[in-house]
């Protein structure tokens, strides 16, 4: 190679390294949020004379969308909090139980993972006054 078609291939790389990191900033994100509020998840015959001690346990039905060849994973993340306005620390290790359901082409459901089927996995969930760390509860990969 030449000097001249040496330096010609370093600006190509470099302006095609320089292209691809714009596009890369300057495109889409690669990940969508959705915050669920859990008294939005109680049905609504419970949701009129609900307590705060009934939104402690489920089942709460939850809708994503499709997981196609673009949205390949998923990921349940989960943060509490709590009405705790003094300095008391809260540190407890807990239980989650997870059936899946999809929907098929022609929209019937299909079970996935049954609730029976399902493992227990532990959770710790710690709370310092009303903000709780975030735990996941569920990673779902295509």
């Amino acid at each position: 190679m030449h000097k001249r078609e040496f330096v010609m291939v370093f600006i190509a790389f470099f302006g095609c390294l320089g292209l691809g990191i714009f596009i890369g900033m300057a495109g889409p994100p690669i990940t969508s949020t959705t915050e669920i509020d859990g008294k939005s998840l109680l049905t609504k015959d419970n949701r009129s004379h609900s307590t705060n001690n009934e939104i402690a346990t489920g089942p709460f039905t939850m809708r994503s969308p499709a997981m196609t060849t673009y949205s390949q994973q998923m990921w349940l993340i989960a943060k509490l909090t709590t009405d705790n306005n003094d300095d008391e620390i809260l540190d407890k290790s807990f239980q989650v139980s997870i059936s899946i359901e999809g929907l098929t082409v022609d929209h019937k459901p299909v079970t996935i993972i049954d609730s029976n089927h399902s493992k227990n996995r532990t959770r710790h969930l710690r709370c310092v006054r009303k903000e709780c760390d975030e735990f996941i509860v569920l990673h779902l990969v295509f």
